[in-house]
């Protein structure tokens, strides 16, 4: 049985590393209120359209921090060998995932017919720069200046590579910046989920997954970081079964959801047994993803 994590006056079901020792937490504790509120303004007039937006949206944005864990594996990996340009880029597309995992997450922007998954860096960063600044604005501030940096520099080696020197942001506060900003994604899901539950809701006829959503996140002209596919539609249908109302982020993640997304970091019948335990994804380099 799960452990619940105390903090703030509530449990959490994830044992965040980084919410817990970043924010102080009387501050934290009134935002809590503030934020649940405009989260009952949802779910006070439930209904199938609500329940399977918030599902899409909560599958993305699990999803999206599985991207994010991909690409910081990779950059692991290709900056051990050297290869900068591919790891500022690499460290970019990370960053970038878990800022669109946020977006999917807030309870201010509008899913819009699945437009919200097509969030572009810019605003992106934006909404979620201003929603953590509601938090602590001096953090803000300094998670914006990585932002820009990492975007800099991914635009650096792009069209500067060839005067390219060794250029890395400090690569421990990048990544908890990233386990900062998937934590808030976990964080507010919690908050939808808690507040569905006081609902208790006796017909549960609203908690159904509409066709049409299916299509919204798997056939809209999405870039590679947010778009589905025909496998994603299967995986949600699977999980609006096991789950029928949206279920926090780490919840979503069941063992052979996550089990299938990772089974494409490598074919293990091209290494050796030396190389792939050094390439072995680490899941819980920025999240507490299943093994």
């Amino acid at each position: 049985m799960r452990q619940a994590t105390p903090f703030a006056g509530k449990n959490w079901y994830y044992p965040f590393r980084e919410i817990n020792i970043t924010f102080n937490e009387k501050r934290f504790k009134k935002r809590i209120v503030s934020i649940s509120g405009q989260y009952s303004k949802i779910t006070d007039f439930w209904n199938t359209e609500k329940n399977s937006e918030w599902t899409c949206r909560f599958f993305i944005a699990a999803k999206l921090i599985a991207v994010a864990t991909s690409h910081i594996n990779a950059w692991k990996i290709v900056e051990s060998h050297g290869l900068h340009i591919t790891a500022s880029s690499l460290k970019y597309y990370a960053t970038l995932s878990l800022l669109r995992a946020v977006c999917c997450t807030l309870p201010n922007h509008k899913w819009d017919k699945g437009k919200i998954l097509q969030t572009s860096h810019e605003d992106a960063s934006k909404w979620t720069v201003e929603y953590l600044q509601k938090f602590d604005a001096k953090l803000s501030k300094s998670i914006e200046k990585i932002i820009e940096e990492l975007e800099h520099r991914n635009e650096f080696v792009s069209y500067e590579a060839n005067s390219l020197e060794k250029v890395s942001a400090d690569n421990d506060n990048f990544l908890s910046v990233c386990r900062l900003l998937a934590e808030i994604a976990q964080f507010n899901s919690e908050l939808l989920e808690e507040s569905l539950f006081e609902r208790n809701f006796y017909d549960k006829s609203e908690f159904t997954l509409l066709p049409k959503y299916l299509d919204e996140i798997t056939f809209s002209k999405n870039d590679v970081h947010a778009s589905g596919n025909i496998q994603s539609q299967q995986q949600l249908r699977l999980i609006a079964k096991q789950y029928p109302e949206p279920k926090n982020l780490m919840g979503l993640m069941t063992k052979g959801y996550i089990d299938n997304y990772f089974a494409w970091w490598f074919q293990k019948d091209d290494f050796n047994d030396h190389v792939l335990h050094k390439m072995d994804p680490k899941r819980q380099i920025i999240f507490n993803i299943p093994h």
